[in-house]
């Protein structure tokens, strides 16, 4: 009972938070880009949080049990992409005064292109909102029984209550809180995980064969380096990131978030899965559900009322990478589809049917995360969606701003084929020829082909007679 008291009272805080940044006064561009005011450091810790979500400890957790440190080298890509991003291209994206992906579309490539690209980030966007839900029914359900799709139902009604409120202010405000919230409890976790191990030394000494290696079978080199490289498209190109380094004042301070959203993951992903590591030693290789193993190991050593603490910081992590992406989804609606279709509307009424939009976007992406468990495994599900559809939706815009010889029709081109040649390899291809190693060809895959695609068109438009630069 204390833990749910507990629980229901950090939950009230956050809300309570959302609901008072609703009364702050502005139009769609505050609900949109929080009027380009955004302090770095704010936008630097929300990066952070909306990046992981309770599928962290969930679906990497699983893999910390299972295969050990491996899961902690997958996140530290993470922390090599936030440097990249930082160094070059958020920076960019604040420099064009970029507030929505969708509108720098619209801008350089026209709008049949935005169209295509916004209906399709609108399709990836309910899937990936869904595979951040579902791991909360989880948690909710082994912490306290409570039915996994009534979960997933309430926790997102929750979301869009407070994403409708008060924007993309809202949000940030929400992640700084959970930011607190969290690192103080997995702070007080980490060690009292490894003394239940004994130590340190003890954790070392007991540790299974294999299980300290940065690799293994599972998750080889070659996976760690695809899985970066998608990393580094995702959160360079991600429209829910791109509206945040668009966000800030200036380039310097987008440079600066991003850059302390790598800080962060230097050092989070061994805190993070230290319960899960010294569980397996606790409890043996079929002791508990992989899954369940972080949860496990905190409710063994956290003090009573800490648990629903923590189980409070791992919900709202994740409802805040769906907030991040329902508030990009309802901005992109209003701000570059209603407004360029009925350009009369006023300001109230896109700031409306932004809220109205992210309402009925957060039903959808609930009916999707009931249908979850019927799609297989938590891991190989983000695993597959990524590899499917990270690379080919965001690299090609990505590229554009770096490449003037690319087109609207070479973005789209590399986009649809390399979606039909990844659906071929997933369901017809790999199945049959490695079936044991697809999840490492699916990511390799997923990165290779949309760049393979656009360096081969920036070679050609380079060499052609007719070489002509698009102007930014």
């Amino acid at each position: 009972m204390t833990e749910l008291i507990a629980f229901l009272l950090v939950s009230v805080i956050i809300l309570a938070a959302a609901l008072l940044i609703s009364g702050r006064r502005g139009g769609v561009r505050m609900f949109v880009s929080a009027d380009g005011n955004l302090p770095w450091a704010a936008c630097g810790l929300s990066l952070f949080i909306s990046f992981f979500s309770a599928g962290t400890f969930v679906a990497w957790g699983a893999v910390a049990y299972r295969d050990g440190l491996v899961a902690v080298t997958i996140q530290e890509t993470m922390c090599l992409a936030g440097l990249a991003v930082g160094l070059l291209i958020a920076p960019r994206w604040r420099a064009l005064n970029v507030t929505t992906v969708a509108g720098y579309l619209s801008d350089r490539f026209g709008v049949r292109v935005q169209r295509a690209y916004t209906l399709l980030f609108f399709f990836v966007s309910f899937f990936s909102a869904a595979a951040f839900l579902y791991p909360v029914a989880r948690i909710l359900s082994f912490s306290w029984g409570l039915d996994a799709r009534l979960g997933v139902v309430l926790l997102g009604l929750l979301c869009m209550l407070y994403v409708s409120t008060g924007g993309l202010w809202s949000v940030v405000l929400t992640d700084v809180i959970q930011f607190v919230i969290l690192t103080a409890v997995v702070l007080i976790a980490a060690p009292l995980s490894l003394r239940e191990a004994g130590g340190l030394d003890a954790f070392l000494a007991h540790a299974p064969e294999g299980f300290l290696s940065p690799v293994s079978e599972g998750f080889p080199w070659l996976f760690i380096v695809a899985f970066f490289l998608y990393n580094l498209v995702y959160l360079g190109g991600g429209w829910s990131f791109v509206q945040r380094y668009g966000a800030v004042r200036k380039p310097t301070d987008a440079r600066k978030a991003a850059l302390l959203f790598s800080a962060l993951y230097l050092v989070s992903p061994v805190l993070w899965m230290l319960p899960a590591l010294v569980c397996r030693l606790t409890s043996g290789p079929a002791g508990v559900e992989a899954e369940d193993a972080f949860l496990v190991m905190c409710r063994q050593i956290l003090p009573r009322g800490l648990l629903g603490v923590m189980v409070s910081g791992l919900v709202f992590a994740s409802l805040s990478s769906i907030n991040s992406i329902l508030n990009a989804m309802a901005s992109v609606f209003s701000k570059d589809i209603v407004a360029r279709l009925r350009p009369g509307v006023p300001d109230r009424g896109l700031l409306r049917t932004a809220r109205i939009s992210s309402l009925f976007f957060g039903l959808l992406i609930i009916g999707i995360a009931l249908l979850i468990p019927r799609m297989g495994g938590l891991v190989d599900y983000i695993i597959a969606l990524a590899a499917l559809t990270g690379a080919p939706l965001y690299l090609p815009v990505l590229w554009s701003l770096f490449s003037r010889r690319q087109t609207g029709n070479t973005l789209m081109v590399a986009t649809f084929l390399s979606l039909a040649m990844l659906l071929l390899l997933k369901f017809a291809i790999l199945p049959r020829v490695c079936p044991d190693g697809a999840r490492t060809w699916e990511m390799m895959a997923g990165v290779g082909i949309p760049f393979l695609l656009l360096a081969i068109f920036e070679v050609k438009k380079r060499f052609s007679p007719d070489n002509q630069s698009i102007t930014l």
